[in-house]
């Protein structure tokens, strides 16, 4: 285990104590910079740096000579004439190497330096000005020692500071005259000896999207030199923030020996696919290119193992050209051996079989470790007779970053993908820290990790313009507990998948270059120097923010992201505690100086305001939106009674939300029916700790046409207007309110209602989704009876059978296969098929080739489904009942919010029409949906009653399914989406070649619903 951050090597030659050199004096240059004759780019750029830093802080520059003689103080840089002494010369130094040393007159700044003697120009003259000659610097991975040492000594003896690479980032004391104190001497090798960042752009300093109103308010105060000099983006963005960018990566020590190693395998489609097809994945019949290699041919292991010749010859089979040995941004020490970016690997007889789930549900799993992990091996072992001493590049990753239990080749470098970000996700991190552990044990590694800018990570729509915001990722007290760990277990480098932003990506790289700093020490500096008094109140609104974003309980797994961001993360409660040390931090800036002043707005501009920008933005539309449900009718009156109604089939609302649209956490469902008189309710509440008290109840807002003010009653558990018990941590509250009461005269006029918890009627944090209300209509009258028969069947399966095979019971004999090992449980009809996504991916049915599907211009679809519980804010997107592949016909519920969608391209493979349900499909019960298209109409259906806001006309009309011969799958979308996958149980489902008549649904539904309801009874 390391013991330290640097190797110090001491050179004692000397007495350096007690030394004062004095390198400006009232503004004058007392000193000299020596480059020796014919210096490498290192070190001219190196000179230039320091003068810029000493022009920073004094408005006067050192002479730069490449001898100098005589009194005076002399920085010497790399290797010069006069660095004679022991240890000053370049060959000591070891790679990745600088030292920092003081002589009586002298002081060296040194290191390692790649001999690079092409053209530098630190600046150039163009029309708008002076700007930086970025493409002739050295390149970010060149041996740079000299730099290095430069930067050591700004930091540590000039005080020079750099937060962020806008025009305020840099943080000095000017002085006119300028000293410096000797210390020992200082030779330091990197922490880690592989930093890549994937991007050093705005965002890390500003949230805003490039594109966006509060990017260009942010953009014009962080820069505003160069938004006068260069008005056109593009031109300003090239010249004028590249160079920035490129400066605060050098300075922050960004490169050195460079591990290259990505998915390596994407030439062959161009390269073999044709010529080739065996090297290819088997088993994806209708995919444009097979999604993966077959990594169990030996004629595949063997062209890999030519392509590593001849890229360790200087070839580059992959783009067919010669490799620049110059570069020092190509690692020629590998070569990667890593598989395509999916999971969708072969299944041909040699490969099935080798992949199978036998791991915790997490992205970073072992599931295909043997497989992949065993074609790596082969590549490895080939290479190490053929290429002895030549090394391959791997990545652990998705489902081979598990080690597998056999041992992995010593010729393989392994880089170990990580979640560093997701602290409120421990288990997740836990997971990933293990497998690293796992690697490490016999080799030094490399990591990969997930950084940021989180809203690429977290959500894919984070960064377009017009989509929601996301809540600010701090942690840096996370990240150097996880860069200590990383660094103790012998990481060699590190990949940043993007980076922090704002005080992140300083703090980040502060202990990038010393993992043992104390996170609390760098996050009082920055905020300290960054804004003067100002300081300790932002330091206290990142480290609220930082706890709420790391806090678990602000944290739903596949929850819905925007309701984490801005109900539970920027909860309303949060963002007044935030406001409170901003305005604090307002206050405390008029006595701060113009630079720091000017910090704080960038701050606010590039933090606060996208924040606020955010919550605004959430409460408007997602916590802001009406939908619309049925009501349905009781098929006995009832009197008042709560006892007599049947609420199997009653409409529920589930996903409670706060009085502002925010999320809850409460695991509460409502549900509603009506007998024509009464309206009966019934109000669950899972996972409490303890009974409610006498005063708790339910606040229920009804609106008899929409036009009324919304009217209260409050339902309590005092037993004067509700029925309740308390059992196992489940509260269930029974009411019944007369339509005289509710204002109902006319049963055919839309209402609206909404539902909030309560304690003594003063409204609690939960109402139901609706921050507007719902519009409720009631169901007038129930459907006639008349049972559908057998006619028209053309598939029905109910799941029994051995194995992985399903039968059909219609004529047809649609039999099929289950894919994924989905499980067989116990169900209403005997055996139910419950399905999850899982590491291998979705669990379905499939169907090769469907009977009975020929130019269908009507047909039914009816399901009994029993949807998975979830968790408040988490998200089930659409789980798919039945799609085809003939026209990419899928049929999907989707719980709580728009219920029922079905989805059909047109000819050019897009969907035309898509809608849901005004019938809510609640959890954890068994429910009947059903969809029927007539030849004009698309109608849907749930438990026998027709859903009024799912028909649609236009657009539809005359169209014909024909899936015959053609793939049929249950539980999976056939384009192969996995949002669309089922997850929850499926009892039956029932294809008919017709469409069934609303009394043939309904009758169908009672008959079966009789077996549904002694199965639950009997659980």
């Amino acid at each position: 285990m390391k013991t330290s951050v640097y190797l110090f090597l001491f050179i004692l030659c000397m007495a350096v104590s007690g030394y004062d050199y004095e390198l400006v004096k009232d503004g004058k240059p007392a000193a000299v910079i020596v480059t020796g004759k014919n210096p490498v780019k290192s070190v001219l750029f190196a000179a230039a740096e320091l003068n810029a830093h000493i022009r920073l802080i004094t408005g006067t520059e050192l002479p730069v000579r490449e001898t100098a003689a005589g009194e005076g103080v002399r920085i010497h840089l790399g290797e010069t004439s006069a660095a004679g002494e022991p240890g000053l010369v370049q060959a000591p130094f070891k790679e990745l190497e600088h030292a920092v040393m003081f002589r009586k007159d002298r002081i060296y700044l040194a290191g390692k330096d790649r001999a690079d003697h092409s053209p530098f120009r630190y600046t150039r003259k163009i029309p708008e000005g002076t700007v930086y000659d970025y493409r002739t610097w050295p390149n970010m991975y060149d041996e740079r020692g000299t730099l290095n040492a430069v930067y050591d000594f700004l930091e540590t003896h000039l005080g020079i500071r750099w937060f962020d690479q806008t025009e305020f980032g840099t943080d000095f004391t000017p002085a006119a005259t300028l000293r410096v104190h000797s210390a020992p001497d200082k030779r330091a090798i990197p922490a880690f000896e592989d930093i890549q960042p994937y991007s050093l752009g705005h965002r890390t300093v500003s949230l805003w999207h490039e594109k966006s109103k509060g990017f260009a308010e942010w953009e014009k105060a962080a820069y505003p030199d160069l938004c006068v000099r260069f008005p056109d983006f593009s031109r300003r963005h090239n010249l004028g923030y590249q160079p920035l960018f490129l400066l605060f990566g050098f300075r922050h020590r960004i490169g050195g020996r460079l591990f290259g190693v990505n998915h390596s395998l994407y030439s062959y489609y161009d390269r073999f696919l044709k010529t080739h097809p065996e090297f290819f994945a088997k088993g994806y019949p209708d995919a444009k290119r097979p999604p993966q290699m077959c990594y169990s041919n030996p004629a595949l292991i063997q062209q890999v193992v030519e392509d590593a010749k001849q890229w360790f010859s200087g070839y580059d089979a992959a783009k067919g050209k010669e490799l620049d040995k110059t570069r020092s941004d190509i690692d020629f020490s590998h070569y990667a051996v890593c598989p395509m970016d999916n999971s969708s690997y072969c299944k041909c007889d040699l490969c099935k079989g080798k992949v199978i789930q036998k791991t915790a549900p997490f992205f970073a799993n072992g599931n295909a470790s043997d497989y992949i992990w065993t074609f790596i091996n082969n590549v490895a072992e080939k290479c190490k007779k053929e290429l002895p001493g030549k090394r391959i590049g791997a990545i652990a990753y998705a489902a081979y970053a598990q080690r597998p239990e056999f041992p992995v080749e010593d010729n393989i470098d392994v880089r170990v993908c990580m979640h560093i970000r997701e602290v409120y996700d421990r288990p997740r991190m836990e997971n990933d820290e293990k497998n690293l552990r796992d690697w490490s044990r016999d080799r030094g590694t490399y990591a990969w990790v997930y950084f940021g800018p989180h809203t690429w990570r977290e959500n894919g729509k984070g960064w377009k313009e017009g989509s929601y915001h996301v809540f600010p990722a701090f942690f840096a007290h996370s990240l150097s507990r996880s860069l200590k760990l990383y660094h103790s277990l012998g990481v060699k480098g590190i990949f940043m998948e993007g980076f922090g932003y704002n005080v992140e990506a300083y703090a980040g790289f502060e202990l990038l270059k010393n993992p043992e700093r104390n996170a609390d020490e760098i996050l009082k500096e920055y905020f300290t120097r960054m804004y003067g008094p100002a300081g300790p109140a932002l330091e206290r609104f990142y480290n609220k923010v930082e706890k709420v974003y790391s806090d678990p309980e602000n944290f739903i797994r596949n929850g819905n992201v925007e309701q984490i961001y801005w109900g539970f993360r920027g909860s309303r409660r949060n963002m007044e505690s935030f406001r409170v040390e901003i305005e604090e931090a307002e206050k405390a800036i008029a006595n701060a100086s113009e630079v720091q002043k000017k910090r704080f707005e960038n701050f606010k501009l590039s933090t606060w305001n996208y924040m606020l920008e955010g919550k605004k933005k959430a409460e408007k539309t997602s916590f802001n939106w009406t939908a619309s449900a049925v009501c349905p009718l009781s098929s006995i009156s009832c009197g008042g009674d709560v006892s007599k109604v049947d609420w199997s089939d009653a409409q529920e609302f589930y996903q409670f939300n706060g009085e502002t649209g925010e999320g809850t956490r409460r695991k509460v469902v409502l549900s509603l029916k009506h007998d024509g008189k009464y309206l009966y309710l019934r109000f669950r509440e899972k996972g409490l700790a303890g009974a409610p008290s006498p005063g708790e109840g339910l606040v229920f807002f009804f609106s008899p046409d929409m036009k009324q003010p919304m009217r209260k009653f409050f339902i309590s558990r005092d037993g004067k207007s509700g029925k309740e018990s308390f059992r196992d941590g489940e509260w269930e509250l029974l009411s019944a309110i007369s339509f005289e009461a509710l204002g109902v005269a006319n049963r055919k006029q839309n209402a609206r209602f909404n539902a909030v918890r309560a304690d003594a009627g003063k409204l609690d944090e939960p109402g139901i989704n609706f921050k507007r209300g719902c519009v409720l209509s009631f169901e007038e009258k129930l459907p006639g009876k008349q049972t559908p028969g057998e006619a028209g069947l053309i598939g029905d399966w109910d799941f029994g059978g051995n194995g992985t095979e399903i039968h059909d019971r219609s004529p047809m004999k649609n039999h099929g296969r289950a894919v994924n090992m989905p499980q067989r449980v116990e169900g209403p009809f005997g055996t139910a098929l419950r399905m999850e996504r899982t590491m291998l991916g979705p669990q379905y049915v499939e169907i090769e080739k469907a009977a009975g599907f020929r130019n269908l211009k009507e047909f039914t679809v009816l399901a009994w489904v029993k949807l998975k519980e979830i968790f408040p804010g988490e998200k089930l997107a659409y789980p798919c009942i039945l799609g085809g592949d003939g026209e990419l016909i899928a049929f999907a519920v989707v719980p709580n919010y728009a219920n029922v969608k079905f989805r059909n391209p047109n000819d050019a493979g897009k969907p035309h029409y898509s809608w849901g349900a005004d019938r809510f499909v609640g959890y954890g019960k068994w429910q009947q949906v059903g969809m029927v298209y007539d030849g004009k109409l698309f109608r849907t259906f749930v438990n026998g009653r027709i859903s009024a806001g799912a028909v649609r006309s236009g657009g539809q009309e005359g169209l014909a399914w024909d899936n015959e011969g053609k793939r049929l799958l249950i539980g999976q979308h056939p384009g192969g989406n996995v949002s669309y996958s089922f997850r929850g149980e499926l009892g039956r489902v029932k294809v008919y070649a017709r469409a069934l008549t609303p009394e043939e649904i309904f009758a169908g539904y009672a008959e079966e619903a009789k077996k549904v309801s002694g199965f639950e009874q009997g659980k």
